[in-house]
C-alpha cells in the first residue's frame, strides 16, 4: 500500500482483513499491526472491538519484541476499558511480570478472541520456556507444569523436546539451550517506540 494512502480512513478495512489473514497464515507483520491500531486511533469512531481484540491477542505472542505495549501505547484510554481489551491487558501484565500460572487461569476469560488463532498456546510457551532457561539454572517441576500449563505426558514430551532433565521433583534446564534473544523485564523500551511510532507517520 502507497504510504500516502495507508493512514486514510479507507484503509481500516484492508488492514483488518489483512491482519484477519495473517491470523490464518500463522504470520505476523508488525508493521501492519500497529499501522491498523494507529488507525484506530486516529478514527475512533471505525474501530472494531473484536478486530482490535484479535490484534491484540496477536500482540501477546509477541511479547519479547513489546509488540503489544507498542499497540496498546496508541489504543485510546477508553477502549482500553473493554472488557476484552481490559482481560488482554491483564494478560499481557501477567506475562510480563512473569505470574504465568495466573497469566493461564485468566486465559480462558478471552476464550472468545484466543479460540481464534488455533496456535496460540505453543508461543507464549515458547516465550516462557525461553525465560525460565535464562533465570534458573533449575525449578521444581510442578512450577514448571504450573508456568507452561503443561502436564503429564505433553509436560514430559515438551521437557524432552527443550532438551531439559529431569532430576527427581526438579527440572534443570541446560545451558546450551538458552536462547540469544532479547530479555524483556516488563519495560517498555523508548528508543525502540520511538523508532515503531516514527515510522508509522
Amino acid at each position: 500500500m502507497d504510504s500516502c494512502d495507508r493512514f486514510e480512513e479507507s484503509s481500516i478495512p484492508i488492514f483488518e482483513s489483512y491482519i484477519k489473514s495473517l491470523v490464518k497464515q500463522k504470520k505476523w507483520d508488525m508493521e501492519s499491526v500497529l499501522a491498523l491500531v494507529k488507525l484506530y486511533q486516529f478514527y475512533p469512531e471505525k474501530a472494531n472491538e473484536n478486530v482490535l481484540a484479535l490484534t491484540l491477542a496477536l500482540c501477546l505472542l509477541h511479547v519479547e519484541e513489546q509488540a503489544f505495549s507498542l499497540a496498546l501505547y496508541m489504543v485510546p484510554e477508553k477502549m482500553q476499558s473493554l472488557g476484552s481489551i481490559s482481560k488482554l491487558i491483564a494478560l499481557s501484565e501477567c506475562l510480563e511480570s512473569a505470574q504465568y500460572a495466573e497469566f493461564w487461569t485468566k486465559l480462558p476469560e478471552v476464550k472468545a478472541v484466543t479460540s481464534q488463532i488455533d496456535y496460540f498456546a505453543e508461543p507464549v510457551q515458547q516465550f516462557i520456556s525461553g525465560v525460565l532457561e535464562r533465570t534458573y539454572g533449575s525449578a521444581p517441576k510442578n512450577f514448571v507444569s504450573a508456568s507452561l500449563n503443561l502436564k503429564n505426558k505433553p509436560l514430559i514430551e515438551w521437557i524432552k523436546s527443550h532438551k531439559w532433565v529431569e532430576e527427581g521433583n526438579l527440572v534443570r534446564f541446560t545451558a546450551k539451550n538458552q536462547p540469544a534473544g532479547k530479555v524483556t523485564d516488563g519495560t517498555v523500551n523508548l528508543d525502540y517506540l520511538a523508532q515503531m511510532l516514527t515510522a508509522l507517520r
